[in-house]
């Protein structure tokens, strides 16, 4: 079973850049959305010249309007300071420390399925999505995860083949 994977989740998303690249450089997103608990699942992975990137793969809140599906990968909880001064604005620290974070905001467009995405370091984007089965969202990250294990195990052995025949031509 996939990390974070529950029996709630309602809505399954593929999301690529695959289609819109020349080259074999691109993005993989996939989308788990669970209505009643208003969290998502969002699980990102790039590949470079056919060489899987590390994955992201993460939960956040969601939120829900008649519009769009959103969350952000900020951790609001970490800030212990007053989010409001006393005029009812937010307070001048907060607004320093959300200035600071590194953070995506992911708006879904729940008619188009496109996907937008600002980061507060200038690297805003948009992916077109397509709905999917939730257990096939599902397998496809488990396959990710399952090519990056045996590519993960094909290096070490590799390493270790190495490490022996080199001990085969040492002379001490």
């Amino acid at each position: 079973m996939s990390m974070g994977a529950w029996a709630g989740y309602d809505i399954g998303l593929s999301c690529t850049t695959k289609e819109s690249k020349k080259d074999d450089s691109f993005v993989d997103r996939k989308i788990l959305i669970d209505k009643e608990l208003k969290k998502v699942r969002s699980f990102y992975i790039e590949t470079y010249k056919s060489k899987l990137g590390k994955p992201w793969d993460e939960i956040y809140d969601l939120r829900v309007s008649a519009e769009k599906y959103s969350w952000d990968t900020l951790d609001w909880d970490s800030y212990t300071g007053p989010r409001y001064d006393s005029s009812g604005d937010y307070a001048r620290e907060f607004l320093l420390w959300v200035g600071r974070s590194n953070f995506m905001t992911f708006r879904l467009n729940r008619e188009t399925l496109e996907l937008e995405m600002d980061s507060n370091l200038g690297r805003d984007s948009t992916m077109p999505c397509k709905l999917s089965n939730v257990e096939t969202v599902e397998e496809e990250i488990d396959l990710i995860y399952q090519e990056k294990n045996r590519i993960k195990n094909k290096e070490r052995l590799e390493e270790e083949k190495q490490a022996k025949e080199q001990l085969k031509k040492n002379k001490i």
